[in-house]
């Protein structure tokens, strides 16, 4: 028995010792241990072992989610949820922005906020007691949509082009934007989407790509579609 009369973290461990004659005594090789921590108060917390199971995260709007697991049989007094963002970890591309959206953030609350439309993040659970933490739950990766273009106009050069443009949101997280048409085609006798050109994403908040060799007299529809690492 030790008095323990100093406040921070122990751990105490057992082990078997065995001999016989002459023999060596010999120790296991397996042991048992516990940590635990003593608070100024001389409070005593255990640190929890069981990790968190059946992690899930729930969508509550394109910048909000919700994440609940499973009741732990194992006392303890709270938990903390990790948030990582994954999209400052992907290949770089030109005129890279991913490093703009590289966080990683630790809560006491099961309700996340400020997530960035289009970014992937890494979802980890702790059971918490007192500063100890168990072991991390799987993590859970979710994908959040992008919130898509705005104002997309369309500016004529001349009978057979035109000028496309348009702007995103300032808060937003993607790879590339996608322009592509709908219109019928005399060669397959089809009307079908296909895409025209790729744009690299880029810090500025506007884009515009010209669009040649149009048939006159011909309808068109044109979209732009915003990629993100998880496309």
């Amino acid at each position: 028995f030790v008095e323990l009369t100093e406040p921070g973290t122990y751990r105490a461990l057992v082990r078997t010792l065995s001999s016989s004659g002459d023999c060596e005594p010999r120790e296991s090789t397996s042991n048992t241990s516990i940590t635990f921590y003593l608070s100024p108060s001389s409070e005593w917390f255990e640190q929890p072992k069981e990790r968190p199971q059946a992690v899930s995260v729930r969508m509550l709007g394109s910048s909000t989610a919700a994440v609940s697991w499973a009741p732990s049989s194992e006392s303890h007094n709270g938990s903390l949820v990790s948030v990582l963002s994954l999209t400052c970890l992907r290949p770089s591309i030109s005129q890279r922005m991913e490093n703009t959206y590289c966080s990683e953030e630790n809560s006491t609350s099961d309700i996340i906020t400020n997530l960035t439309p289009g970014a992937q993040y890494r979802v980890v659970v702790y059971h918490t007691n007192g500063p100890l933490i168990s072991p991390p739950s799987d993590p859970v990766i979710i994908g959040i949509e992008p919130t898509g273009v705005q104002d997309l106009m369309v500016h004529q050069l001349s009978p057979t082009a035109v000028i496309l443009s348009w702007q995103r949101p300032y808060h937003v997280a993607f790879r590339k934007y996608i322009l592509q048409t709908f219109f019928f085609n005399p060669v397959t006798l089809t009307s079908e989407w296909t895409t025209y050109y790729e744009i690299a994403a880029t810090a500025s908040v506007t884009a515009s790509v010209r669009v040649t060799d149009l048939l006159p007299a011909w309808y068109y529809n044109f979209r732009v579609t915003m990629v993100t690492w998880g496309e």
